[in-house]
C-alpha cells in the first residue's frame, strides 16, 4: 500500500481498521482542504485510534494541532502544535510525519504548514505499534468511539477534502 492516496470527501466519515490509511510504522503526510469559520477553527479534521494509542490532527483556538498517544500515560502522549492562528475562510493545512527509521516504535519529526508557510515542527520521540481498541475506526471531522484527545470536538467549519499520502 506504499504510495497510494486515500482521499475523503467532507466530514462525518468512519473506516473500519482494515480498510484505513496505514499511519502505523511508517512517514505519511495528511493534507485537508477546508473553510475555517470566522472566530476561528477548532476540532478534529482526521483521527485514527484512542486515547490508549492513536492520532488526533485537529485545531485548537484557531491553531493546528497533531497529538500522538502511545499509550494513556501522560509521558506518552506528544504533541506538535502552531504558535498562531489561522485567519478563517478557505486553507489548504499539512500535516507531515517524517519517521527516523524502520525500526518498532521509533519516532520522527512533524511539520504543519498551510498556504506553503510552515507554522510549526516538532518531535514524536515514540510512536504506537498498532491503533488500540477495538472497534476504533480512521475517521474525517469527528473522533468517534474513544476519543485521542479528551474533549474531542466535530471540526466547527467545512472539510472539503481529506487526503493521506503514505510514504
Amino acid at each position: 500500500m506504499d504510495g497510494r492516496e486515500f482521499t475523503y470527501w467532507g466530514a462525518d466519515v468512519s473506516v473500519t481498521d482494515d480498510v484505513a490509511p496505514p499511519l502505523r510504522r511508517r512517514s505519511f503526510s495528511l493534507v485537508a482542504e477546508v473553510e475555517i469559520p470566522v472566530g476561528g477553527g477548532s476540532g478534529v479534521l482526521a483521527a485514527y485510534g484512542g486515547h490508549f494509542a492513536g492520532w488526533s490532527f485537529f485545531m485548537r483556538g484557531g491553531r493546528p494541532v497533531v497529538r500522538h498517544a502511545v499509550s494513556q500515560l501522560a509521558g506518552d502522549q506528544f504533541e506538535v502544535a502552531a504558535g498562531a492562528a489561522l485567519p478563517s475562510g478557505r486553507a489548504t493545512i499539512r500535516f507531515d510525519f517524517n519517521r527516523d527509521s524502520a525500526g518498532p516504535g521509533s519516532g520522527g519529526t512533524v511539520r504543519i504548514s498551510a498556504g506553503g508557510r510552515e507554522f510549526a515542527a516538532g518531535r514524536i520521540a515514540r510512536t504506537a505499534w498498532t491503533m488500540a481498541g477495538l472497534g476504533e475506526t480512521f475517521d474525517v471531522g469527528r473522533d468517534t468511539g474513544d476519543p485521542v484527545v479528551e474533549g474531542s470536538v466535530p471540526f466547527n467549519g467545512v472539510i472539503r477534502k481529506l487526503a493521506v499520502l503514505p510514504r
